[in-house]
């Protein structure tokens, strides 16, 4: 029983410690791409960043392990990681500087999002699918670019920025449904922004 006891504890810090696993891997990634590049080191980082973000998700629902805490620090994580990404990838020039401004640009408007929503009516913003369906496409979609940059023809780096494109269109789209909660508690004054959709 107290071994039982002390897995129920352990296991609800799991989710966590993994989302706290994609946040350091920056560290290797940026050592894998600065100053010279080592493109499939680096995209492997990547690709773990990613298989991280579906990762933390999917063991916190099948253990029972969905925290208030979880529910922030993901997409927190999520918005360091991808603004980081963007910032690195834009330095190496690898990706359209349009497209890390885009990505850049609703990283900050959804930040401003959050926290008036938070400071005025103190309510979180909770991820919707859309949003969570494009912050994974980013993640997959920048080590496939950093990776057929360098090694891919102009087809699949065509391919591999539709991809990105597609998840930043996505990701648009979740901001304005976080807008459009925002302006309707603006109106009514009160009442909850959208709930998550896992």
């Amino acid at each position: 029983m107290g071994r039982w006891l002390a897995y129920s504890r352990f296991k609800n810090y799991v989710p966590s410690a993994i989302t706290a696993v994609r946040l350091l891997l920056i560290i290797p990634f940026y050592h894998f791409v600065i100053p010279t590049p080592r493109p499939a080191a680096a995209t492997a980082i990547l690709a773990i960043m990613g298989i991280t973000d579906f990762l933390d998700g999917f063991i916190a629902r099948r253990t029972g392990a969905v925290t208030t805490f979880g529910k922030v620090i993901d997409p927190t994580s999520d918005r360091v990681v991808l603004v980081l990404l963007a910032l690195i990838l834009l330095r190496l020039k690898l990706l359209p500087s349009l497209l890390i401004d885009a990505v850049l640009l609703r990283e900050i408007l959804v930040a401003v999002t959050v926290l008036v929503e938070l400071a005025i009516y103190r309510r979180r913003v909770n991820v919707i699918t859309t949003g969570k369906a494009g912050t994974l496409g980013l993640l997959a979609g920048f080590p496939a670019a950093l990776f057929a940059s360098f090694y891919a023809g102009p087809a699949i780096r065509t391919a591999t920025l539709a991809i990105l494109w597609l998840s930043t269109g996505l990701l648009y789209g979740a901001l304005i449904t976080y807008a459009w909660g925002l302006l309707a508690l603006a109106v009514k004054g009160r009442g909850a922004s959208k709930p998550m959709e896992d």
